[in-house]
């Protein structure tokens, strides 16, 4: 019996599962599995472990994250490599690359210190998508490796392969769990207060007190962007998707740097400290670059160092209970921010609106009645310098001589008289209704304002402080003259009198007149502070 050929597709699949098989397949899985079960264990376990015992983590991480990365670096030296001259100043510098490798694994343990502050917050998702991102990646490889066989020569094929996948794969984890993670936090938080509450500190009770001041900080920014994202993804899903990718490319990449070591041998691994030769056909009898080794290593300790010093310090400002700068920060920014969220801004513009309308309406009102009521004010006093010779005149006069032999009696008997006559005899011939009428239009004009703001600030709510402040004049409540001569109204007025009035100084005429004269000064400058008093 004839057995059916196979069709291309399944031939294609079959050839694809043989080249998986024999690249090293078990032994990627094998090493790539075990890392992530590492970084599982890290994640579970960083909570509970001193500083000091973060830090070989934090380099294990870093130096596999670097490796993996700098393998592109060093296959692409090899192919600039062709277009120099062999003896040539730039062929020397392409055959080395400390500073790059200073720069990643700079980079490398920011990214560990970031993972290591996360990975605890981690759900099933998180987890499910960096395990199945173990074989995805391997597929990926071999695609790409298989579909540019024919592109790129031999010595170049894996590395091109290894960035084609890197991208492939972390553009998809990454844009997958935007998705997921966008979707799953609508309408999780209610309100902004009970996403602050919410958040989980995990690192609240660690040993680390710079891990616990790092943690503060991420549980502030988890928070607000829950509440933030979950607000704006309700109409805005795309909002969210991008906001997603990019707070978690930086880690989704950065594992799969490390599944590209998991890629390497070790013969491409010990060429990443080798001298890259000149005639580029052998690296077998390069050396390793001790440079490398002294780069890495004096990175660690230099950051080591940086990160039990920062440890140190967070600790004895820790321990002085009071609350420490990143606390008050992060104090006074929920604060502020709940202010603002909390529809407190909104209520403050109000406020500030209603407030600088009424102020700038006052000004308005001021502006007119002081361009109107200041000339009558003016004229009103002057006119009252006319009449001192009047009262000058019943101050010699048989009357004005025995109020002044009579001062000496108790009471205020003599001083309202004098007081009297003194104000009958300014007024002499002065009309001050007119002066008067101008007052009272322009008080009811600002007693009306003043009803109404109060009335505007109520709307706003009535329950704040800011509107029980503001009262409003009473209904019915006529608008008062103003008053022209308020130092001969006050209680301590008996003085003036004494003093001025009956000349206690004994002046002549025309220094007692001059005195007059600057009492009704003063009079006229205490009209002027009460109108501007309100």
């Amino acid at each position: 019996m004839q057995q059916d050929k196979p069709t291309p597709v399944a031939s294609a699949i079959k050839q694809f599962a043989i080249s998986l098989s024999r690249g090293g397949l078990c032994a990627y899985l094998l090493k790539a599995f075990a890392t992530v079960m590492c970084l599982w264990v890290v994640s579970r376990i960083s909570p509970l472990i001193p500083a000091i015992a973060l830090l070989p983590v934090f380099i294990a991480y870093s130096l596999m994250s670097t490796l993996g990365a700098l393998y592109f670096t060093t296959i692409k030296r090899i192919h600039r490599e062709y277009e120099l001259a062999k003896e040539g100043r730039l062929s020397q510098i392409n055959r080395k690359w400390p500073l790059r490798m200073a720069v990643f694994f700079i980079i490398s343990l920011v990214s560990a210190f970031l993972f290591t502050l996360e990975s605890p917050r981690w759900d099933a998702l998180e987890w499910i998508l960096t395990f199945l991102a173990v074989p995805i990646y391997f597929v990926a490889f071999k695609a790409a490796e298989r579909g540019l066989r024919k592109e790129f020569d031999k010595k170049f094929l894996k590395a091109r392969a290894m960035k084609a996948s890197f991208w492939l794969v972390g553009v998809i984890l990454c844009l997958v769990y935007a998705i997921l993670a966008t979707a799953f936090s609508v309408n999780e938080a209610s309100g902004l207060r009970e996403a602050f509450e919410h958040t989980p500190r995990l690192f609240a009770d660690s040993p680390s007190a710079i891990m616990g001041e790092a943690d503060l900080i991420s549980s502030f920014s988890q928070g607000l962007t829950s509440y933030m994202v979950t607000k704006i993804a309700g109409q805005f899903f795309i909002v969210g998707v991008i906001y997603h990718f990019a707070v978690y490319a930086f880690v989704f990449f950065g594992l799969i740097n490390q599944f590209g070591f998991c890629l390497l041998s070790k013969r491409e691994i010990k060429g990443e400290f080798q001298l890259l030769p000149a005639n580029y056909e052998s690296r077998d009898d390069q050396p390793i670059l001790k440079r490398y080794i002294v780069i890495l290593v004096s990175i660690s300790l230099a950051a080591s160092v940086l990160f039990l010093f920062a440890e140190s310090k967070t600790q004895e400002a820790k321990s002085s209970e009071e609350p420490t700068k990143i606390e008050i920060f992060i104090e006074d920014r929920i604060k502020d921010i709940l202010y603002r969220f909390d529809d407190a801004y909104e209520k403050d513009q109000e406020f500030n609106e209603v407030t600088t309308s009424y102020r700038q309406n006052v000004d308005d009102v001021l502006a007119q009645r002081g361009s109107e009521l200041n000339p009558l004010i003016d004229e009103y006093f002057d006119r009252c310098k006319e009449n001192v010779d009047a009262y000058l005149d019943w101050y010699e006069s048989f009357e004005g001589q025995a109020m002044r032999g009579l001062k000496w009696l108790p009471g205020n008997i003599v001083i309202g008289r004098v007081k009297d006559h003194f104000l009958e005899d300014m007024n002499k011939d002065i009309d001050s209704a007119h002066l008067q009428e101008v007052y009272r239009k322009y008080q009811s004009e600002l007693d009306q304002l003043q009803d109404d703001y109060a009335e505007d600030m109520n709307e706003i709510d009535p329950n704040d402080p800011r509107s029980t402040f503001v009262t409003s004049k009473a209904d019915g409540d006529s608008v008062e003259d103003l008053d022209l001569w308020g130092c001969l109204s006050r209680d301590d007025s008996s003085s003036i009198v004494g003093d001025v009035l009956l000349n206690s100084s004994n002046l002549n005429r025309e220094e007692l007149k001059n005195s007059i004269f600057e009492l009704i000064d003063q009079a006229k400058r205490d009209v002027y502070n009460s109108l501007e008093m309100g």
